[in-house]
């Protein structure tokens, strides 16, 4: 080590003594003299020597072969700037990587280390015993080579649940036996007492290194959200107790953003509120709740049925007349609740047994012991019982039950005529009752109501008041629900009230304070149905997980049952990793003694033998030709300006014989005209150009890998693709686009918006592939449903088994890519009539297992499936081009020699 300069073979350096010997040797030793023909004596009579050959090397050129030596011996030696620091110890290296949730928000910085540390291991030759603190008991570690440690360690991802760190050393002990070996643990960051006792036991075995990110960047929790009366309430948590802003958006089933709140820390508290202000028509289509910039399951919160859009239950009886809805309450009632609640009627004891948020009682008289006893377990369970007074509850006040207040006999007449008084209207709300922030209306008069006795706990129990200070609301809990209590008609007899728009904010707001409605039966079986991975993204069950009973009404999230969603699309209940954890952990802080503690840090190991081995040979190559010039074997006016035409071109072909392992990029045809004639003179693939050089090579890459297999296995022949620039590029004459979402990508122009919505709408096709695990989690898919905001992308549901897309050339139901394992989404109903699905959207990086050079060789290393996975790979990007080709005729005539052979038995 040199500062941060490492050298993995130091003692080559040694030959750097050799360069003086070499200095001398070069400079005594003459360049090799010109060889020219002995001419006729007469030619030589008077001609005189213009050249002379020089009895020592030149300064220059023996500068530049010691710089030849030089750069081998500097590449041979393995230089590297910022490398890992060494694994403490001789055995077997031991790798403990945290892959619970927490790990999820810093999963690029633990794979950059991880993979520092198996470098480390590989030039060392020291074996590898590598352990996930999530993997199950049954899964004993064994220690195995660097190369396959590398490759076990790339299959690693955070899971949506805890981990189990003390189950670490056990596991260490039944792996390595007697071997003493050094420890490092790639942490999330967040303390608790089994890592400690962990690592305080392990330090014994050998030394340990700790690796922990920046406390800032340890990620945030989102508790399961609430229905507030302007909208929906979420908790926010916090490891640390600094200052900071977060926002939180609210989507749709479809990903669509609903609405977004942003909230901050006070320095000194964990926790937070954010109301994200929505009306309760969008608010009941809320079905997840995000933070944005965490890239973790316990950053989501999925909102079921019980959530949702509330039931309420309105009680009829006998008198109503359908002829006249404007004389009676329950039709000013009804047109109040639908806009925010499923409103059904029917008698008091059915509704009390049904599953209803809040049962409203017009004006009644005396209740039968059964009703009472039904409406008092009601409430008791969360229920709201919400009654209106009238002439029948004024008649009967004193000797009234289920009313959360005295009452006094006949009620109170305001601004009759035998009355000095004038109409009386509403005072302010109350800031701690449920009306708190509702803006009054000044035309709202009330001429008549029901007055409550005077007591202790009235101004407690009163929700609104008259300007006199009388009550117009009253209420009083009972068990986990509300009694509730208006004072006056729910009809404009005695109050102008039921006929204003305050009336309708006055019961949405009650209504938020019931119980949430569980559709699920209690014997109901529910099954998986689209389960959560660590980076807080939903797909389709990989794993056995054990279904939830409709009895369950707050499962905890586990590896039995991970978070995500159970049961069918109709009837689903959310699991939420945020309500199973009470509180976050403390930053990782103090280590045990004999433990070093480190962070991940920032910059990248850069190695530079590659490069210096590079700068040799050009070096090499220039003494080369300096060589023949000074030998005379090529003439020096070769190399002027006016003749090094040829010469160009020579050192052009040679580049390219050795540069031939990779495929050419894409030309540049910023001529309309020009990339009109090349676009549609034959088929090509083509891609969106994202702005970051190492993708779009990527991309073009396995691209032209793809048209490569097309060529070989079909009778597609492509040319080689083409990049577009949406707005700027003509895209209507490619079928197929491929498009690689990158956390980075540019915000489109109005322009770029417009083009994609036409060529979208004329039939064209285009691939999303956020490519997930190449960017080290959910980032791509953030920036994707940010994309998706402007562009007029249908409704998406999973592929299924009979999907065209699944048969026009090979049949297969895998779809993978570099990584596997994702969910792959077309076009809802896609394929009914000839259509072809206008977006295919995953994330499973098809490009780079696609990638191949000019010899067929592919150029990126599949992590998991090996060659199988790759062939797969290539049957699905050849399916996908035919039915962008094809459409749905493949759906049939795959089945005719099945069926022909068929019908001639």
């Amino acid at each position: 080590m040199i500062g941060s300069l490492f050298f993995a073979a130091p003692w080559v350096l040694v030959a750097l003594a050799a360069l003086p010997a070499l200095y001398w040797i070069l400079r005594v030793v003459p360049p090799a003299p010109k060889r020219l023909q002995f001419p006729a004596l007469r030619l030589l009579l008077g001609l005189q020597s213009k050249e002379e050959t020089s009895a020592t090397t030149p300064w220059w050129l023996l500068a530049l072969r010691l710089a030849i030596a030089g750069a081998f011996i500097l590449a041979l030696s393995g230089p590297s700037l910022n490398p890992p620091p060494p694994v403490p110890g001789s055995g077997p290296v031991v790798l403990v990587v945290e892959t619970g949730w927490g790990a999820a928000q810093n999963w690029q910085s633990i794979r950059d280390r991880g993979n520092a540390v198996l470098d480390y291991a590989l030039r060392e030759g020291r074996p590898v015993l590598l352990i996930s603190t999530t993997a199950s008991e049954a899964d004993a570690p064994d220690i195995v080579a660097a190369p396959d440690a590398r490759r076990r360690f790339a299959a690693l991802t955070p899971k949506a649940y805890e981990d189990e760190p003390g189950m670490v050393p056990a596991l260490v002990r039944s792996a390595m036996g007697d071997q003493d070996g050094g420890l490092v643990w790639l942490s999330d960051g967040m303390a608790d007492d089994e890592r400690t006792t962990a690592l305080r036991i392990l330090r014994e075995e050998g030394g340990a290194v700790l690796h922990s990110p920046e406390p800032g960047s340890l990620p945030l929790l989102l508790k399961p959200a609430a229905s507030s009366p302007a909208g929906i309430s979420a908790t926010l948590m916090q490891s640390t107790d600094v200052a900071r802003s977060v926002s939180v958006t609210a989507r749709a089933s479809d990903g669509r953003v609903l609405g977004t709140a942003d909230t901050q820390f006070a320095a000194g508290s964990t926790t937070t509120e954010a109301l994200i202000r929505l009306p309760r028509e969008v608010a009941n289509a809320v079905t997840r709740l995000d933070i944005v910039g965490q890239q973790h399951a316990a950053a989501v919160a999925l909102l079921d049925d019980r959530w949702q859009r509330r039931a309420v239950g309105l009680v009829t009886g006998a008198g109503y007349d359908a002829s006249q809805p404007l004389l009676d309450e329950r039709h000013y009632l009804t047109q109040a609740l639908l806009p925010f609640a499923d409103v059904t009627t029917g008698a008091m004891a059915d509704l009390f047994g049904a599953a209803l948020s809040m049962v409203v009682l017009p004006d009644t008289g005396a209740l039968a012991p059964e009703e009472q006893a039904a409406a008092v377990s009601f409430m008791e369970e969360g229920g709201i019982l919400l009654r209106f007074a009238g002439p029948a509850l004024a008649a009967d006040a004193t000797e009234a039950e289920l009313v959360p207040v005295d009452l006094r006999s006949g009620g109170r007449l305001i601004g009759g005529a035998l009355s000095w008084d004038e109409p009386a209207r509403l005072a302010p709300f109350p800031e701690t009752g449920p009306f708190a922030s509702l803006a009054l209306q000044g035309d709202v008069t009330v001429r008549r109501q029901v007055l409550a006795n005077p007591s202790l706990n009235l101004i407690d129990q009163t929700w609104a008041a008259l300007e006199d200070g009388t009550p117009l609301v009253t209420a009083e809990k009972r068990g986990e629900g509300w009694l509730v209590l208006v004072h006056t008609t729910a009809i404009p007899e005695w109050t102008d009230l039921p006929i204003s728009g305050l009336f309708v904010e006055m019961l949405s707001r009650l209504v938020d304070l019931g119980r949430g409605v569980d559709p699920v039966e209690n014997n109901a079986v529910l099954p998986a149905l689209d389960l959560m991975d660590g980076f807080g993204q939903l797909g389709a069950p990989l794993g056995l997980a054990t279904a939830l009973t409709g009895g369950e009404t707050d499962p905890v999230a586990s590896a039995e049952t991970p978070p995500g969603w159970y049961g069918t699309q109709t009837q689903r209940r959310a699991i939420n990793l945020g309500s199973s954890i009470d509180s976050l952990p403390e930053p990782m802080g103090s280590v045990p003694t004999g433990v070093s503690k480190e962070g991940y840090g920032s910059q990248a190991s850069l190695e530079f033998a590659g490069p210096l081995l590079v700068f040799a040979l050009l070096l090499l190559i220039a003494d080369m030709i300096v060589s023949l010039v000074l030998r005379g074997l090529i003439s020096p006016s070769l190399l002027t300006p006016a003749r090094s035409t040829s010469t160009s071109v020579a050192m052009v072909g040679l580049a390219a014989v050795v540069l031939m392992s990779k495929p050419a990029q894409a030309q540049d045809l910023s001529d309309p005209e020009a990339f009109a004639f090349a676009a549609s003179e034959t088929f090509r693939l083509a891609y969106i150009e994202t702005g970051d050089e190492t993708v779009d090579r990527k991309t073009y890459e396995g691209l032209y890998g793809l048209s490569r297999q097309l060529s070989r296995r079909t009778a597609v022949e492509p040319a080689p693709p083409l990049s577009v620039v949406p707005g700027e590029d003509e895209m209507a004459f490619f079928p197929l686009v491929y498009w690689q979402i990158t956390p980075t990508l540019p915000p489109l122009s109005g322009q770029a918006v417009v083009a994609l919505n036409r060529y979208l709408t004329n039939g064209g096709t285009i691939v999303f592939d956020t490519a997930d695990e190449a960017f080290g989690g959910g980032a791509a898919r953030d920036r994707l449903s940010q994309i998706a905001e402007r562009i007029d992308i249908p409704p998406l549901e999973p592929i299924g088994p009979e999907h065209v897309m699944t048969k026009t050339f090979y049949l297969t139901q895998e779809f993978p890519g570099r990584y596997d394992g994702g969910t792959v989404w077309v076009e809802r109903r896609a394929g009914d009539g000839d259509e072809v699905s206008s977006v295919i959207a995953g994330s499973h990086d098809w490009v780079a297992a696609w990638a191949t050079d000019n010899l067929g060789r592919p150029l990126y290393p599949i992590p998991q499936g090996g060659l199988r996975q790759r062939e797969w790979s290539y049957r699905f990007g050849v399916n996908l081009v035919m039915y962008a080709l094809t459409g749905n005729y493949k759906a049939d005539q795959v089945h005719l020699p099945a069926i022909i052979e068929r019908l001639s038995q």
